[in-house]
């Protein structure tokens, strides 16, 4: 009788659901920081997501043999319009090369892995060997190294240069290097890596003496990392060695010469035969 008497009074009250033929409550609309796909609250400008970055790739290649006079012809033959078309949604930092030895080093920001890999695999599918890896500068460095013992960077690295930068090019008695450099043990690593996040941007100068550093870039999951550097006028390569020898006891150091791709382009167009190779390999790739 309990059970009748509160089915008839529940009949009496106002259902909570729609009728059978109701259209849907409208919901209101989530705010989204667009173009992020997660579908999380809007936040406020001066958060973390507004000022994200492109990821920071480095590629360093190596040009097969039996493929690296076709592939040298044909990037030789590229332009500033061929390469934003190669490069697609990526932004190119830096890219140098070594003729001699037919290796080289590109630093870019991409918006994807998908976006780089495509670019990647416009080369490394035929041309050339390629190891690809995640890097941080600097400042990133130094911001996370300080953080574990809670301090944070009192200055910003204003030394790095693109491409596109004046400066970029080396002008008339000048050369570019880069230097791949790897700690030689966990404790060298972490000795390293935190007497580098400690210096003052005074001492970081003076580490690096008359070389002018145009940017490093650091893997910090496998100790080591890149850099690039403009020998000037009027200093020798005894001043590189001076810079390196600072880390010796910990740090690993391989300096190499390399060329801009203007640079590269110049010698390779330069060869003797060049315009009739020029035309065989375009030739075959049509």
């Amino acid at each position: 009788a309990r059970v009748r008497a509160r089915r008839a009074e529940s009949a009496l009250l106002p259902s909570r659901r729609p009728p059978p033929n109701a259209a849907p409550a409208p919901r209101a609309p989530i705010r989204t920081c667009s173009p992020c796909p997660l579908r999380h609250p809007r936040r406020s400008p001066k958060d973390w997501h507004s000022k994200a970055k492109m990821p920071l790739f480095m590629c360093q290649w190596k040009l097969k043999d039996a493929m690296a006079s076709n592939a040298l012809t044909m990037f030789a033959s590229m332009d500033e319009k061929m390469d934003a078309a190669d490069a697609g949604d990526n932004k190119m930092i830096g890219r140098w090369s070594n003729l001699a030895d037919k290796t080289g080093t590109l630093i870019c920001e991409s918006p994807d892995v998908t976006a780089f890999m495509k670019w990647m695999f416009n080369w490394s599918e035929d041309a050339c060997d390629a190891v690809v890896k995640p890097v941080i500068n600097d400042d990133d460095c130094r911001e996370i190294v300080l953080a574990k013992s809670g301090g944070k960077p009192t200055w910003k690295t204003d030394y790095y240069v693109k491409y596109g930068d004046k400066g970029y090019e080396a002008e008339a008695g000048e050369s570019l290097f880069t230097i791949n450099f790897t700690f030689k043990s966990g404790a060298d690593f972490m000795t390293g890596i935190n007497l580098f996040a400690g210096l003052t941007k005074e001492q970081d100068a003076a580490d690096c003496g008359k070389v002018i550093p145009m940017g490093r870039y650091f893997n910090l999951g496998e100790g080591s990392g890149f850099v690039i550097c403009k020998l000037p006028a009027g200093a020798t390569e005894a001043d590189l060695y001076k810079w390196a020898f600072n880390w010796a006891a910990i740090c690993e150091c391989k300096i190499t010469p390399a060329l801009t791709d203007k640079a590269c382009r110049a010698v390779v167009q330069g060869k003797k035969g060049f315009a009739e190779k020029q035309k065989a390999v375009m030739a075959a790739m049509a």
